[in-house]
């Protein structure tokens, strides 16, 4: 893997070994890594490694040091050619000589920052604005500590190390830990977007960049496919940049779109992997070989057997620096290792997708419980629900069930909502905890956290919102699946705000389904692409129909 690690003391007091330290704190990273770059000073020490050298660059200088990891692009046009002729790193020191931490904001791309000013005497840290990179720390003994991983950190000298509680409740609540939080006690992860600042022995964390839903625009759609094209197009040519790439295949909408346009945006068949199940209901290779054929790609395939996966368990464990729940560690293990076997440096996915542009049924669905908002509440305090709440016999008649059931959702308001089914809510607490466990968590934490990301959008509609909850977190989760191979996502040239899609009830598609009418001619159609008609255009008709909202909702 690559990854920065580091000190930065408030007080001259640097581990006996300085030397020593940053060594077994870069370990972890060394594995894929074979360009390690380091700098040590009195009471700091910075270090990095890379597959690349050109994604790993150190500039060291009288009033700064700065490393820089990812692959940055400068959003003014004058920056650019310093890059170029001294490196990103010696670029990024002198746009933060006249912009102070603003420097962030005129950055964008994948990557970590790191610059101690020491004329200062403070360090700040930075990620980028769609999370793809990650970066902990924690302070101990008036020192700053941060790294790519835990794993690096706890390579620290001598620093205390304790479970936090809280943290594990999350993850068995959400089965992953979320942002800003970690497995270890006094430990926290930066946002996407966010930077950090220790000065004086008091750490402060603040965002340079959120994303704005600006839902005041009607863009005509002939513009917006127009633009939607251009620009997935070239974020995919960017991507491709520098390095041997390939593509996960799973052959829905978005994968089969990235897979295709790397094609367009390359001149050369995409090379694509794909994963099976010898399980009748459960293989999706026959979808993923029609979007092969179609694009004309180079696929390679392989079929996960029972022994694979209880072989890989054990090593995806030893892989992750924290608990991770999501079973698509599995495939995407086994697609990457194909891939690297074929020599692939990258691999493009199209994960985050959904995320980004509302490509989820599940939104479409929550539109159709916040319908029960416009009921008239002196209506359904007082008539709705006594009256199925009375009715004997009513869980016995599908109908009277279902608007039970429609009733008792509708009226948890939002994000709660998203919860209704959440499994550990379902089987009970204290089925699974001791006493003594939930004592010591606050049982409130996880909706606590959905309603301070969900509110604090700079967001009115309900599918912004959502969109706002999932970016915040999706991409942390996107991150931890991705700790076995590297994965570009093509999509992070759209991170500078988002206008698609329009607020919900106007919303007359989704991403997936903007792909496949702006891409006509290009993708496979409905007729032979079955999984996208099945996932993208039943949705789409949601949006635009409320009673098929409803059947849809009813029949799962």
């Amino acid at each position: 893997m690559s990854g920065v690690c580091g000190w930065f003391a408030a007080i001259e007091a640097p581990p006996r070994d300085p030397a020593g330290a940053l060594a077994g704190m870069l370990a972890p990273m060394l594995e894929n890594s074979i360009h390690p770059r380091r700098a040590i000073g009195q009471a700091w020490a910075i270090g990095g490694a890379a597959p690349s050298a050109a994604n790993l660059d150190l500039a060291e200088g009288a009033d700064t040091t700065v490393l820089t990891l990812g692959r940055i692009r400068f959003l003014t046009s004058d920056h650019e050619p310093l890059a170029v002729s001294g490196g990103t790193a010696s670029a990024v020191s002198n746009t933060y000589a006249r912009l102070r931490e603003r420097v962030f904001e005129h950055v964008a791309g994948e990557f970590t920052i790191i610059i101690i000013d020491h004329a200062r005497g403070e360090i700040l840290a930075a990620v980028d604005r769609m999370g793809i990179h990650s970066l902990s720390w924690c302070e101990s003994r008036n020192t700053l500590i941060f790294g790519a991983s835990n794993d690096a950190i706890n390579a620290f000298p001598e620093l205390p190390r304790a479970i936090n509680l809280q943290a594990l409740y999350h993850y068995l609540y959400f089965h992953m830990i979320p942002a800003p939080g970690s497995v270890w006690l006094g430990r926290q992860r930066l946002l996407p977007g966010e930077f950090l600042r220790y000065a004086g022995g008091r750490t402060s964390t603040s965002q340079y960049w959120t994303p704005r839903f600006d839902e005041s625009q009607r863009i005509p759609f002939a513009e917006l496919k127009e633009e939607f094209v251009s620009t997935l197009r070239s974020a995919v040519a960017s991507a491709a940049e520098g390095a041997r790439v390939g593509c996960f295949l799973s052959g829905g909408t978005d994968s089969s779109t990235i897979s295709g346009m790397l094609g367009l945006a390359t001149g050369a068949s995409a090379s694509t992997y794909s994963i099976g199940f010898d399980e009748p209901g459960y293989d999706e290779m026959s979808y993923a070989r029609i979007a092969a054929r179609h694009f004309g790609t180079n696929h390679h395939e392989y079929y996960v057997t029972p022994d694979d996966v209880a072989s890989l368990i054990p090593r995806i464990a030893e892989s992750y620096d924290q608990p991770f729940g999501n079973s698509s560690a599995i495939p995407t293990y086994y697609c990457a290792r194909m891939a690297h076997a074929d020599g692939v440096e990258r691999m493009l996915g199209g994960d985050g997708g959904d995320e980004l542009f509302g490509g989820n049924k599940r939104y479409a669905k929550q539109h159709v419980f916040a319908l029960y908002d416009h009921v008239p509440k002196a209506l359904r305090r007082h008539l709705i629900a006594p009256l199925l709440g009375g009715l004997a016999g009513a869980s016995g008649i599908p109908l009277l069930r279902k608007a039970k059931s429609y009733v008792a959702q509708a009226s948890v308001p939002m994000p709660g909502r998203l919860e209704t089914y959440n499994l550990l809510q379902r089987i009970g607490h204290e089925r699974i905890f001791t006493e003594a466990f939930l004592q010591a968590v606050d049982r409130n934490g996880p909706i606590a956290l959905l309603d301070t990301i969900y509110h604090g959008a700079d967001a009115q509609s309900l599918i912004n919102r959502m969109l706002a909850l999932d970016f915040t977190e999706g991409p942390r989760i996107l991150h931890d699946g991705r700790r076995r191979c590297r994965i570009s996502y093509a999509g992070r040239q759209r991170g500078g705000f988002f206008p698609w899609p329009p607020a919900f009830p106007q919303a007359q598609g989704d991403t997936p389904a903007m792909v496949l009418q702006a891409g006509a001619g290009r993708f496979p159609s409905a007729g032979d692409h079955h999984k996208a008609e099945t996932r993208i255009w039943t949705a789409l008709r949601a949006l635009a129909d409320a009673k098929q909202i409803t059947q849809d909702y009813r029949s799962r």
